[in-house]
């Protein structure tokens, strides 16, 4: 009967331990992102230029694209370069780019004027949400949100669309 007790008793500290090693690793690996980013111009334009693979899709919201469109999207590309932006749906020729960063911050009960991942729930805890944007001759035509330097993620019809550079 004395054993019941001691026995729940250790099973919480192997939990509790569990949990503390767990959210140990997680600072480790915030702060190994915070210390590659910090390294990464986000405003040189030119380190967004290469080859993008799209790598998963998730629903977020409503939209008409089916489930099946989606993840057909997954290892199709998207080439960001000087002179043409060639997309999954589209291309534009003479493209113009914009760096901008948004506060993530804001007082309670403020809407955002942009729609980004976080209002939706994804990467809340960031600060600073990095833009990357892209212009056509009418206006914007497509905005990235910047991950960290080998990861964009596009909001597309309900569906987030994450890339990663190609190597």
């Amino acid at each position: 009967m004395n054993r019941i007790p001691l026995l729940i008793i250790l099973v919480i500290m192997f939990f509790y331990n569990l949990s503390c090693a767990d959210a140990k690793n997680k600072n480790d690996i915030n702060s190994d992102v915070k210390s590659n980013q910090a390294a990464f111009d986000y405003s040189k334009i030119s380190n967004f230029y290469g080859v993008w693979i799209i790598t998963n899709v998730e629903r977020y919201g409503g939209g008409l694209t089916t489930e099946e469109k989606a993840k057909s999207y997954i290892q199709k590309t998207i080439t960001i370069s000087k002179d043409s932006y060639v997309s999954v749906i589209s291309s534009v020729s003479s493209p113009r780019y914009k760096y901008r960063k948004i506060s993530n911050r804001l007082p309670e009960g403020v809407v955002p004027q942009d729609k980004t991942s976080s209002f939706y729930g994804y990467k809340m805890e960031r600060d600073i949400i990095n833009l990357f944007e892209v212009y056509d001759k009418d206006g914007l035509f497509e905005s990235f949100e910047v991950i960290s330097q080998n990861e964009l993620l596009i909001m597309f019809d309900g569906w987030f669309l994450c890339l990663s550079r190609k190597r």
